[in-house]
Parts: structure tokens; C-alpha cells; sequence
């Protein structure tokens, strides 16, 4: 602040009047300016005290705005995990108590008194695991998923109903990464069966389709394309930087290409371009609009037309049904749970409906079943989500034959009970199949040609075909066994001559597959006049408890069911050991003790997880403690005072104030001789 000299004595009276009030007036405002900093502690009071400070203290405020809200996030996520690692813990333990009961029960139940109290303790166990599975952090249900506004398991006649989902909920960590603050209730307490789950759907595009559900839902890098069909004499670039859809992309290549028109190629999986010469499709800029939309070519280009790739489109709850196979409509389903059936009429839908509308008729229906798109986006689930009551998904035999026939709606979506992918250890109610060294199984087909099937794990026989599978864990695997043994016995059977290789052409001797009402299916297509036998040998239990023997004067062995669509979870096994000790069944206790054995490992990797989570925010959370910390000396630097500097100044222009009120008040003094 400028100060102007008023002791001159050749300065006029007026003058040195002004130039002493300006002096005051500018000591005031600075001593007055000082005291103000100081009493706030501010040097940047307003924007234009200091541009450049201020536009670093909002930064710095921005950020630890910032940082407060991901302190926040981390905090609440913290809490709840460390919550759900508490209940998961009580779940363990309550595990490892009941494997102590199973050990007791398993040979044989004597002593009714101990048996019991096991049972009272499983029930009670069953009690208190449940409001367990009912916690909420925050007026949110710690398993209920994204559906967190009422609680998650209930019971329902002899079970208990799961009707949370199972997704996770995303809060922020930081700027750039997010966190889940949740466990899903079937990764730990287990809440779905194993059955149900669909198989990939074969998906068409139309023009409709969105560009973002092609590739596995990666979607396409929008950019430009350099097209060359013949059709001008320079290759044209086409700007798909816009497109939306299919038909965007196929518009615009056709109104830069017109008289060769793009279109979805002929097997509705992608796009074609035609042309009057080879088709010369290249990336623009280093783009990769091209490869996405499947269109790319070498410099050469391609024969005419240009037959894209698979553009592989997800499944949305959008897509409509047009889009996937039409079999899917051919129901109805039949969903057979605890004594109920109910049957979910597919054939209602046309080709206009939607997924969604698909998932709304299985989820409407009188069951406890959870029907969704799989997390690969590809296909359909219909999973049981009713713990102690299993359930089966058939087809529905339209005609007794022969040959019989079969609707094919649930064979379509991957969702009959039984199907290839079938562990055998979920057969007879976790019992699996018993196998005995050596062969396990007869067939006589109805030409009279006869062979031996071994299932054991261990092959036991000489040879070690590359295709033969080293053990039997799935209906696949019984399935590969009886095809090598019926190829030996020199029939032609649809299974690859080599592995990763074709079946030989048809018509085949034997075909086994998934029966559409449940079970294994066997054909014999020998054409002989005999009976279609398939026996036991050795006294093995496996075709009895694979359901396939049979004597019929017909061509198909419609096996019986013995796979049950379960929940894989620790309700499921709880009230499958609480009938079985009710019962004194000690062999059903023994074939819990195989459940509970995944249930243990299921709930000490969630809860191993959890923890992991807890230590990775913690260390989050220090570190943007430390971020805080750092702000606030930043916005400190930026706009605080120091404050002895400050004191320094105030005691100094208060000095030079009081010295100018005191020279400026002898200047003014007037006297008679200055009116002479």
C-alpha cells in the first residue's frame, strides 16, 4: 500500500490535508485488512485478494470432498463386510458342529436319546442360522443382494425360500476402482441348485441389434472404415462414428455404396457386403471398427459377397425372442417341486416377445425357481432356490410312439434336470452310483449284438483309448463309456473318431442322451426284431441307480429319474440331516456328510474372502487419510496465514497507524496566524 509524504512546508494547507486523510485511511485499511486475516485465519479473503491461491484452494476443496465421500464409502463397506465376516463365522461354526453330529449318526443310529438331542440341535441350529442369514447393516439385508429392502430367507411349508438375488453392490474406493460391500448369499450360504443352469443359446443379429451387445457384450470401437467393392474407382471411407445399431452401419455403407447393398448375411449371425469385385474391407486411422463388426480383410479382400463373422450378441432382457432358437416355444415346461407340478406354457409367446417376458412366465409360476440371463449373458437359468424341496424340470411327452416324441422347450434352454453335464454325485439324493471292479453293465441291442460297460473310476480294462474318459463324474462320462464299449463291439455310435474330431455320420446303433422326462434316454437303432435289453453284471448297483435298465420290445429305454435338482447349500444339507435323523435313516445322514463337506469349503472361502476385502480397505482407507492430511496442508499453503508473521505485521501497521493519527494531527493544528 502506497503511502504519500505530507512534511513539506511548501505543500498548500488543502493539500496537505488530503494527502494526511489518505495516509490515515490507507494505514487503517491495512492495519484493519491484518486483523481481519488474523481473526480468521484467512490471507485470501476473496477471489481477487489472490487469483491464482484461490483457484488452488477450490481444487484442493474439490478433492477432499472427494476424498471425504470415498472415507464414507470405504467405511460403511468396512462395516458391512466386517458384519457379514462375523455371521459367516457363526455359519462355520455351526458347519463344524454338525459334522461332529453326522460323524456320530453315520454308522448306524442306536441310542435314541443322543440321536435326539443331534436332532435338537440341528433344528436349533437351523433357527438360528436363519435370522443369522436375516442381518442388516444400515436398514440393508446383508445377503439379500441388490434387493436389500426385505429380508432375504423365509420359511415356506418344509423348506426355506431364498428370494434375494445374488448380485453385487459396487461403492466407490476411489476416483478410478470400486469395491463390493457385499457377499452373495450363494457364493457362501449357498441359495441355487447346480441344475438349471442353461446352456449358450445360439443368438442371431437383426438390424435392430445394438452395436453395444456384439463381441460378448465388448460391443464395437466406433471410428471409420475404408470399403473397396468395385462398385467406384477409389476405395470409399464410410463414417460409423454415429452408429447405434446394425442398420445404422448396414445405412451407411449403402448410402456411400449404393447398388451393392449391405445386409445381415444369410445365417443372421453378421453382416455381408456385396459388390461387383473382390471386397476390400480396411481399418481407418489404426481404428478398429472393421475387426469388431467382423468385416475386416486382407489386402486382397474377400470373394463376393463378404460373409462377416459371428458377431456373437449377448442375451438382454431386450432381445427378442425372433432372435433365438424357436424350439423355445414349443412347451410346455414342467416343473416338478416337493408335491407340486406346474407347468410354464411357452408356446403362449410369440417371436415378437421379449427375454423378459420368457423370465416372467417362469418366475410367475406357482414355484420357488429364479429365472434370469447367466452371468456369460448367453443363456437361460431356471435354478431351484427352495432349500429341503428339491425340484425336476422335464419336457412333456406329446406322444407314447414309437418312437416317442417330445416337446423340446426345456432341452433347448439347458434347463432339464438331468442333461450331459450332470455330476453322478448328485444322483440318489447326493448318493451318487456304485460301481464294482471290472464291468458294471450289459447291453443286447435288438440285432442280438451284445457288450460290457465298466463306469468304475478306475477303467480296469486294457487298451487306454485317448477318448475314453479317465473317470466317471457325469452323465457325459457314462455316456462316452457305453460308446467306447458299443465302438469295440463294432457299432457306429455318435461319438469322435478323435479327440476334438467329428461323430461319424449317422444313422447310429446307439444313441444315449438326456431323456426329455427326466433321467438317461437309450435308443437302439440296429433295426433287429429282438428285445432292447440293458442289465446288471457283477452285481453292480450303477444301472439301477443310473435308472437305465430295461427288457422292452422297442427301440428306447426311457430311464428312470434318480437326479433331483437340489440346492447346493448349508439350509439344504441342515434339513436334509434333520429328516434323516428323524427317520433314523443313517444312510441318508452319510450322504449329507458329502454336502456338508462343500458347504465347509464354500463358507470358509467367502468368509477368507470377505477378510481380504476388509484388509485391502483398510489399507484404502490410510491411504486417503493420508490424501486428507496432505489437502489440508495444501489448502493450508495456499490460503491460511502464518500466524506470527501475521502478528508481526498487525503490532507494525498498528504502530505506523497511531504514528500517523499523531503526525498528522500536528500538521493540522490551527492556529490565529493562519487566518491572517
Amino acid at each position: 500500500m502506497t503511502f504519500i509524504s505530507s512534511a513539506n512546508g511548501r505543500v498548500p494547507n488543502v493539500l496537505q490535508e488530503m494527502i494526511s486523510s489518505e495516509n490515515v485511511r490507507a494505514r487503517t485499511l491495512a492495519a484493519t485488512r491484518s486483523s481481519i486475516e488474523l481473526a480468521s485465519g484467512k490471507k485470501v479473503l476473496t477471489p481477487g485478494d489472490n487469483p491464482n491461491a484461490a483457484f488452488q484452494a477450490t481444487i484442493f476443496s474439490s478433492l477432499q470432498a472427494a476424498n471425504d465421500t470415498f472415507r464414507r464409502s470405504i467405511e460403511s463397506g468396512s462395516n458391512t463386510l466386517a458384519q457379514t465376516e462375523s455371521v459367516l463365522a457363526g455359519f462355520v461354526d455351526v458347519a463344524d458342529a454338525t459334522t461332529s453330529i453326522v460323524l456320530r449318526n453315520t454308522q448306524q443310529i442306536t441310542d435314541f436319546g443322543e440321536s435326539s438331542a443331534d436332532l435338537s440341535e440341528v433344528r436349533s441350529s437351523v433357527d438360528a442360522l436363519l435370522v443369522q442369514s436375516n442381518e442388516s447393516y444400515l436398514n440393508r439385508f446383508l445377503f439379500a443382494g441388490q434387493r436389500s429392502d426385505e429380508a432375504p430367507f423365509r420359511v415356506v411349508g418344509e423348506g426355506i425360500v431364498f428370494s434375494g438375488d445374488n448380485e453385487l453392490t459396487e461403492s466407490l474406493r476411489d476416483i478410478e476402482t470400486t469395491f463390493a460391500s457385499n457377499v452373495t448369499a450363494n457364493s457362501s450360504i449357498g441359495t441355487d441348485s447346480a441344475a438349471g443352469r442353461g446352456v449358450a443359446l445360439d443368438v442371431t443379429v437383426d438390424p435392430g441389434t445394438r452395436l453395444s451387445e456384439l463381441n460378448g457384450g465388448d460391443g464395437v470401437r466406433l471410428g471409420r472404415v475404408s470399403i473397396d467393392n468395385g462398385t467406384t474407382a477409389d476405395p470409399v471411407i464410410v463414417d460409423l462414428s454415429e452408429a447405434a445399431t446394425l442398420n445404422d452401419v448396414i445405412n451407411a455403407i449403402n448410402n456411400a455404396l449404393p447398388g451393392t447393398p449391405a445386409q445381415i448375411n444369410a445365417t443372421d449371425s453378421g453382416l455381408e457386403i456385396g459388390g461387383v469385385g473382390a471386397v476390400v474391407v480396411q481399418e481407418v486411422d489404426g481404428g478398429r471398427t472393421a475387426s469388431d463388426l467382423g468385416i475386416l480383410t486382407s489386402a486382397a479382400g474377400s470373394a463376393i459377397p463378404l460373409d462377416g463373422d459371428n458377431l456373437r450378441p449377448i442375451i438382454t432382457l431386450n432381445t427378442s425372442l425372433s432372435r433365438l432358437d424357436p424350439n423355445i416355444r414349443t412347451g410346455p415346461v414342467n416343473i416338478a417341486q416337493g408335491n407340486s407340478t406346474v407347468s410354464v406354457d411357452t408356446q403362449t409367446l410369440t417371436p415378437t416377445d421379449t427375454v423378459a417376458d420368457l423370465l416372467n412366465l417362469f418366475n410367475a409360476a406357482d414355484v420357488y425357481v429364479r429365472a434370469e440371463i447367466n452371468d456369460a449373458q448367453n443363456g437361460i437359468n431356471v435354478v431351484n432356490v427352495y432349500s429341503g424341496v428339491p425340484y425336476v424340470v422335464t419336457d412333456t411327452q406329446t406322444a407314447v410312439g414309437p418312437p416317442p416324441t417330445f416337446t423340446s422347450a426345456a432341452q433347448t434352454l439347458g434347463i432339464l434336470t438331468t442333461d450331459e453335464r450332470t455330476a453322478l454325485a448328485d444322483f440318489n439324493d447326493n448318493g451318487g452310483i456304485d460301481t464294482v471292479p471290472g464291468n458294471d453293465l450289459q447291453f443286447t441291442l435288438r440285432d442280438g449284438t451284445t457288450f460290457e460297460v465298466n463306469l468304475s473310476r478306475d477303467l480296469g480294462q486294457p487298451g487306454g483309448d485317448s477318448l475314453v474318459s479317465p473317470s466317471v463324474a457325469t452323465v457325459a462320462d457314462v455316456q462316452t463309456r457305453i460308446y467306447e464299449s458299443a465302438r469295440a463291439a463294432g457299432l457306429n455310435v455318435p461319438l469322435p473318431l478323435t479327440p476334438g474330431g467329428s461323430p461319424p455320420p449317422g444313422p447310429y446303433d446307439l444313441v444315449v442322451e438326456p431323456n426329455p422326462v427326466g433321467g438317461i434316454r437309450l435308443t437302439d437303432g440296429t433295426g433287429g426284431g429282438g428285445n432292447f435289453v440293458v442289465e446288471s453284471v457283477n452285481g453292480s448297483l450303477a444301472g439301477e441307480q443310473l435308472g437305465i435298465l430295461g427288457d422292452v420290445a422297442a427301440d428306447d429305454i426311457l430311464g428312470e429319474n434318480r437326479h433331483e435338482g437340489r440346492v447346493k447349500g448349508i439350509f439344504d444339507t441342515l434339513l436334509r440331516l434333520e429328516s434323516a435323523l428323524q427317520n433314523g435313516d443313517a444312510y441318508a445322514v452319510e450322504r449329507t456328510g458329502k454336502t456338508l463337506a462343500e458347504d465347509q469349503q464354500r463358507l470358509v472361502a467367502a468368509r477368507g474372502e470377505t477378510g481380504s476385502r476388509l484388509v485391502v480397505l483398510e489399507s484404502s482407507s490410510r491411504r486417503l487419510q493420508e490424501q486428507s492430511l496432505d489437502l489440508e496442508q495444501f489448502t493450508a499453503n495456499a490460503v491460511e496465514i502464518d500466524l506470527s508473521e501475521t502478528i508481526t505485521r498487525l503490532l507494525s501497521e498498528q504502530t505506523a497507524l497511531e504514528a500517523t493519527l499523531a503526525s498528522t494531527g500536528r500538521l493540522l493544528q490551527g492556529s490565529l496566524l493562519d487566518f491572517i
